[in-house]
């Protein structure tokens, strides 16, 4: 197996936990929507989860959390990786970009790993939660 090759898996497999997480979280505002508990044709009732059994608020704000990190990490990611490639776009004009090799700063890639860690933690602790109402 080549480090390119591992590069590709890792990056598959980071990709994917992201999308799961994401549909996960998405199921679990479901789930949590199927349980609220709304006797009223009050709408400020509904808006301010008066209706959600108090179990499952919090589990709601986390998934509701996971779907804010994840947009802050792909923005985060764009935000650095962006005016990364305008440098070395700039430095190497006229060439083509699959024939510029270079070696990219794994710093920049420590506060997006961080956050993918938290968003993946977010998930389970909201689950959790989720799993524990369900079960009382």
């Amino acid at each position: 197996m080549t480090l390119k090759e591992i590069r590709e898996d890792y990056v598959r497999y980071s990709t994917n936990v992201s999308e799961l997480c994401r549909n996960l979280s998405y199921a679990g505002i479901g789930i949590v929507w199927i349980f609220k508990q709304s006797n009223s044709d009050d709408k400020l009732t509904v808006l301010f989860m008066n209706s959600i059994p108090e179990n499952l608020r919090w589990a709601l704000i986390l998934f509701i959390a996971v779907l804010v990190v994840d947009l802050f990490q792909y923005v985060l990611q764009t935000g650095i990786w962006y005016p990364y490639y305008k440098k070395y776009k700039k430095l190497h004009l006229g060439e083509d970009e699959e024939n510029v090799i270079l070696q990219e700063p794994e710093n920049y890639n420590i506060v997006p790993w961080a956050i993918w860690i938290v968003k993946l933690l977010l998930v389970i602790v909201a689950y959790t939660m989720m799993g524990c109402f369900l079960l009382k």
